[in-house]
C-alpha cells in the first residue's frame, strides 16, 4: 500500500523523511533502482523467499515453487509501482518501494487532497486485479488443472478442519 506524506508525519510539501520512526527501514537492502524510485526489501522477506525455494528442492517442486514466488515478487512490485505512477501522475513524488512479507510500502507524496488520496491508494487493489486477471489468462492458457484452491488458499486448511471435526 501507499505510504502518504499524512502518515509520515509531513507537513505540506517537502520530501519524506529518509528515516521510519521504528528503525523498520534498517533492516532492508536496495535491490535496484527504476523509474527514479529506489526498490528495497526486508530481510524477512528475503529469508521467506529462499525458504520457499528450499522446500521446493527438498519436495521436487522447485520450478513451481519459482514460478509462484516470481508471481508474488512482480506483483507486490507492480501494485507498489502503480501507487508511486498514480502520486507522480497527481504533481506529487514517488521516493522509495518497501518490499516484506506482508506486501509493501510505496512511500509517495502528494498534495494530501482527499480525491488524490483516493486515488493513490485505490489504484494499488486495481492493479493487482488487473494483474490477477493476466496470471488467471496465462494459468488457463497452459491447460492448467483449474481448482478454487488457486483463489481460497485457505481452502485445504478450512475443509480438513471441518472434516476433522466431524470425525469426533
Amino acid at each position: 500500500g501507499s505510504f502518504s506524506l499524512a502518515a509520515r508525519g509531513m507537513m505540506g510539501f517537502g520530501r519524506p523523511r529518509r528515516r521510519c520512526p521504528i528503525g523498520f527501514m534498517s533492516w532492508t537492502f536496495p535491490l535496484f533502482r527504476l523509474f527514479g524510485i529506489q526498490v528495497r526489501m526486508h530481510w524477512t522477506l528475503a529469508i521467506l523467499l529462499a525458504g520457499q525455494l528450499i522446500q521446493g528442492y527438498f519436495t521436487n517442486s522447485l520450478r513451481w515453487r519459482a514460478v509462484t514466488m516470481g508471481i508474488l515478487f512482480v506483483s507486490i512490485l507492480f501494485h507498489e509501482f502503480s501507487h508511486c505512477w498514480m502520486a507522480r501522475r497527481r504533481g506529487g513524488h514517488a521516493e522509495e518501494i518497501l518490499l516484506w512479507p506482508l506486501g509493501g510500502l510505496a512511500y509517495v507524496g502528494h498534495s494530501g487532497s482527499p480525491r488524490d488520496e483516493l486515488k493513490v491508494a485505490g489504484i494499488g487493489p486495481i492493479s493487482s486485479f488487473v494483474f490477477g486477471g493476466i496470471c488467471l489468462g496465462f494459468l488457463l492458457g497452459s491447460g492448467a488443472r483449474w481448482d478454487w484452491e488457486y483463489v481460497n488458499p485457505f481452502e485445504t486448511w478450512w475443509f480438513g478442519w471441518l472434516n476433522d471435526s466431524q470425525n469426533y
